[in-house]
Parts: structure tokens; sequence; C-alpha cells
């Protein structure tokens, strides 16, 4: 996938969007105002030979490379669009109302169209996103990209958990040792903890020594706290052997919050930013879990 260029993707994408509603904007104000449409209206192919279509055919392949299935649904999404126009527009020409099934189906089909081309564009842009060069992770803006598509994918009765992780005294490390091995301790926390996510979570590079984890539930009786609890146990087990065979201790600290309804991110961070700092001040090599505010 990473053979094409996404950032033209997207911009070419708004630009093809733009024109398309500017193109039902007129024919809707045909259709209020009863004149006649152009032919690019009543042809069968008009969704073929409309600006917006023509986009589709030639970045098929692009759309495709994202995600097949849903490359198919919009491009039925599209037609079924114009479709439904020119159903409206044959019962105007003819003297007749147009009929309400027929403009149900556009406003359906049109609101498809929307959230496919939302899809689209937050796919792209996440493979325009960079990762962190030492830790080969996604970085912030990816989290912000991937916490939106997730939320809002969620069935009511799952809940998304964000794990912000710390490294326990990273700062005595790097004056100790040095900052080669406190950059060879990250890459060693991060091998130790890919591993133990499930396909759906995700581990970002939040900043320094933090690290954050967005977990999607799988079951409804998941427990954040347990599964932050085997990270922590596993790294604290996992020290890193340097020059000379120094072992350098590593334990972490992590904050849970489970993400509230319609919460952002930033304020389900900030919930679990409170949560790990209160294990630091405990001791530090321990979990705690963000109580729900009331």
């Amino acid at each position: 996938m990473m053979e094409y260029n996404f950032e033209q993707f997207v911009d070419e994408l708004d630009a093809a969007q733009k024109t398309h509603f500017t193109w039902t904007h007129s024919v809707l104000r045909c259709a209020v105002l009863h004149s006649l449409p152009g032919e690019d209206v009543l042809l069968e192919d008009t969704h073929l030979r409309c600006s917006f279509g023509r986009f589709l055919i030639e970045q098929e392949a692009l759309f495709v490379a994202i995600d097949e299935d849903k490359t198919y649904d919009l491009i039925h999404q599209h037609q079924t669009m114009h479709d439904a126009i020119r159903k409206i527009f044959q019962c105007i020409c003819s003297g007749a109302p147009g009929k309400e099934e027929d403009l149900d189906e556009f406003e359906k089909a049109q609101q498809g169209l929307l959230d496919h081309l939302a899809y689209f564009k937050t796919q792209a842009l996440y493979c325009t996103t960079p990762t962190d060069a030492l830790t080969k992770l996604p970085l912030r803006q990816r989290l912000d990209l991937d916490f939106k598509a997730r939320s809002s994918s969620l069935p009511p009765d799952k809940t998304l958990v964000v794990m912000l992780v710390d490294v326990d005294r990273f700062k005595w490390v790097n004056d100790q040792y040095g900052h080669n091995i406190g950059d060879q301790l990250l890459q060693h926390l991060i091998s130790i903890i890919t591993p133990m996510l499930r396909a759906n979570d995700k581990i970002y590079r939040y900043g320094g020594e933090e690290f954050v984890i967005l977990m999607h539930p799988e079951h409804e009786n998941d427990n954040c706290l347990n599964a932050a609890e085997r990270i922590r146990e596993i790294v604290a087990l996992a020290p890193i052997t340097i020059a000379n065979g120094i072992s350098v201790p590593l334990t972490i600290t992590i904050g849970c919050a489970k993400v509230l309804p319609d919460e952002t991110l930033k304020s389900a961070i900030d919930r679990a930013d409170k949560a790990m700092y209160q294990g630091k001040v405990s001791g530090r090599n321990c979990c705690i879990e963000a109580p729900i505010p009331h």
C-alpha cells in the first residue's frame, strides 16, 4: 500500500467530494424550481460520467488497496444516489411530483456515501502518519485517528480502554548509563509488550518514556486492570543486560481508564495520567485504574 501517494489522494478526494455535492445542490435546486436538469442527470450511466464517478474509476485501485469491500459499497452508494435522482426527475419531466420513497433512497444513499468517504479519508491519513524512528511505533496523530474510528464503531455495550504506560526511573537510567542505553531500554520494553497485545490492541509512542495502549474489549467482562497487571508483571521480570553483563532493572507504572460514552481522547488520557501519577506516588511498579467521574 505504501507505493500510493495518500496525501495527494486525500486532496483529490476532498476536491471530488466538493464537486459532487455542488452538483447535488444544483440538481435539487432544479427539482424545487421545476426546471429541467442537464443530460448528466437523466442518463442511466450518469454515475460514471460525473466528476466524482470518474474519480472513483481513476482511483479504484487505491480505494481497493485501503478496503476492497467498502470500495464496492461506496461505488454502490454513489450509483444509488444517481438512480434515485434520475427517478425523481423522470417524474418531474412527465409533469408528476417526485416520489417520497425516491427522495428517501437518495438521502439514505447520500449519508452512506458521506460515511464511506469519511472512512477512506481517515484510513488514507492513517497511512501518511509517521512512525517513531526509535521504537517503530505509531505516534500521537495515528492514536487520535484510531481512537475516533474505534469509538464510532463500538457497540453500546463495549468500552474502549486507554492505558498510559510510563517507564519508572527512566531519567536515572539515562544519567547512570547514558541515553544510548535509555534508547535500548525503550526498544526492549516494546519488544516485550507488543507480543502480549491482542490483534485489536494497539500501542503508540506518546512522548519520552510514555506509551499509550488502546485496548479494544473482546468480552463484556474484560478487566482492564488485570490486563495491565499482566503486562506490568512480565516487564518487571525482564531486565535488560548491557555491556559487562550489567543488568538494568525495568519496571513500569500504568494508569488505566475506561473510556466513557462520548468521552474525548484527551479526557480519557488525562484520567489515565492522574491514575498513573497516583501509582508513581504509591511507589511505582504498579497499575491503577482511574475512577469513573460522577
